[in-house]
């Protein structure tokens, strides 16, 4: 198994390398838009209000700003943000730390828009052929300038900032646990301090054998500002996946980080692009305040509380020019004991953190 590994990272690698020394774009033109669900509707349940998930993350610039969430397919097979029929199975997702503070990432949300469980893929345990779950490796990572491979119309250029290094933590995510009807979330074993940009990494390249899919959602292109990649096997390049794709694929993937409840908090010298937030009490009771405050007047400023599956419990605008110390309080009396999770959000920056519910 592990020569079978090693021999499959080799080949790829290898793929890559003569896409980029015969100068070709080698996925250009396998994306196919397989389906789009405003965030207006109900997303997959019909009982729950899924409006949510235009809410969730830190992306710069906003996720999905026009309220459509698209899902990619892939000519030939499976997802473009997922698993396909290239094996093109590892992609990754930026984010932009403009003030380059450091924060604590402690959980990852990924919205998965379709998945398939190859039920052929089983084993023998003790005398019984025992089907196997198929295994996602979520990873983050510190992005670096020079590190994606980008098209300039000739050449493959190590030109455009992209993930580097070794991951700064690794998690297992199987694809029975993948939710398609709200948020998927991954805990990190050990939170992650990191200081500037960083980049989420989904790899599904243990599906190339086990023959199961899954694919992530993603928002439409042109609203990105190519900070998606992809490449065909975890360590190998990155390449700019709008570039991979021929200039039609620059928009952002649904992966989102959770920073730390005690990080940049309202009372911290440090922000997240220019944002603070804290919840208190944490875990809380009866009630929570949801304290923020922007360091600098924007024209667009909206804060929102929502559930795991995508509901909102909270959603209010507020004047974008109002600087300084902003608060607002929800009761938490009726709502079920667990975690829920709360964006402060302005046209260019967002904050995603969480507070417990412990009645």
């Amino acid at each position: 198994m592990e020569i079978n590994t090693k021999k499959l990272k080799l080949i790829a690698i290898m793929i890559l390398a003569m896409a980029i020394n015969y100068n070709a774009q080698p996925f250009i033109n396998k994306a196919y838009i397989k389906k789009v669900t405003s965030f207006n509707k109900k997303y997959s349940r019909s009982n729950v209000d899924t409006a949510g998930l235009s809410f969730s993350g830190n992306f710069a610039p906003y996720f999905a700003s026009n309220d459509n969430i698209y899902i990619y397919g892939y000519q030939g097979g499976g997802f473009v943000y997922g698993s396909n029929v290239d094996s093109l199975n590892v992609c990754a997702q930026g984010y932009n730390n403009t003030n380059n503070s450091t924060v604590t990432i402690e959980e990852l949300l990924f919205l998965v828009g379709g998945k398939y469980e190859n039920p052929n893929d089983s084993t023998l345990i003790g005398g019984v052929m025992t089907p196997m779950d198929g295994s996602i490796g979520v990873s983050i990572y510190r992005m670096n300038n020079n590190q994606a491979y980008t098209f300039d119309g000739t050449n493959w250029n190590a030109s455009h900032e992209g993930p580097s290094g070794n991951a700064l933590a690794t998690e297992i995510l199987n694809i029975s646990n993948c939710d398609t009807t709200g948020f998927t979330s991954v805990m990190l074993s050990s939170p992650v301090s990191v200081t500037g940009n960083f980049a989420i990494e989904f790899d599904a390249s243990s599906f190339i054998n086990s023959g199961d899919t899954v694919g992530l959602i993603s928002d439409e292109h042109g609203l990105g500002y190519e900070y998606a990649f992809h490449n065909l096997t975890a360590g190998a390049p990155f390449m700019v996946t709008n570039s991979a794709f021929g200039g039609n694929l620059n928009n952002n993937i649904a992966m989102f980080a959770v920073i730390s409840s005690n990080d940049v908090g309202i009372d911290s010298e440090n922000s997240f692009n220019g944002l603070r937030a804290s919840a208190y009490p944490n875990p809380a009771n009866d009630f929570v305040t949801i304290n923020f405050q922007m360091e600098s007047p924007c024209s667009f400023l909206e804060a929102s509380v929502f559930d795991i599956s995508g509901r909102i419990i909270y959603k209010r605008n507020y004047d974008g020019n109002k600087m300084g110390e902003n608060k607002f309080t929800i009761n938490t009396s009726n709502l079920t004991n667990g975690k829920y999770y709360y964006t402060i959000q302005t046209e260019l920056s967002k904050i995603t953190k969480s507070f417990i519910v412990n009645n």
